[in-house]
């Protein structure tokens, strides 16, 4: 007998249209995602498990005012840009979102790339992998510092008023 003889075929059919067109959709979703962030004035950010690195949209380095691309992508690196008077409480609240896996804000001052301190704040979370491990974080930064010199402001008016209210 003839092993090498073709004893029947296989015919397979794939209609592509319905995935051009959800490939079309999400590109479109994305597209209208990315206006959505730069027109508010959000940068995001992702960190991946697999390679330790995290990786910022164009908007953060805005944000920073720094070259786009020249952030090491390090998660340790991360820390030279936050104040010192705030690491501990950022590494604080990283810990909290890391256990409870929930969006989670943060707000802290952060040193530009011209070397000027500003507030950020932000949200994000972290994901659970198909092996119960933190495999991505994703979330998104704004520039906080009118809002945070406006609350101190206030602070100092209500001390201010206090003050006055009893003498």
């Amino acid at each position: 007998a003839d092993h090498n003889k073709n004893m029947g075929a296989v015919i397979v059919f794939n209609d592509l249209q319905e995935r051009l067109d959800q490939k079309r959709r999400l590109d479109q979703r994305n597209e209208l995602i990315a206006l959505g962030l730069d027109a508010s004035g959000l940068g995001s950010w992702e960190w991946q498990r697999s390679d330790n690195q995290m990786r910022w949209s164009a908007n953060i380095y805005k944000i920073l005012e720094m070259d786009e691309g020249s952030f090491s992508g390090e998660l340790a690196d991360v820390f030279e840009y936050i104040h010192p008077q705030d690491v501990a409480g950022v590494r604080l609240v990283d810990e909290l979102a890391k256990q409870s896996l929930e969006v989670t804000d943060f707000c802290c001052r952060m040193f530009t790339g011209l070397g000027r301190v500003i507030w950020v704040a932000g949200k994000y979370r972290y994901f659970l992998g198909v092996d119960d491990r933190i495999f991505r974080a994703r979330g998104v930064l704004w520039d906080s510092t009118d809002e945070a010199l406006l609350q101190e402001d206030n602070r100092e008016k209500t001390k201010a008023l206090q003050r006055s209210n009893k003498e």
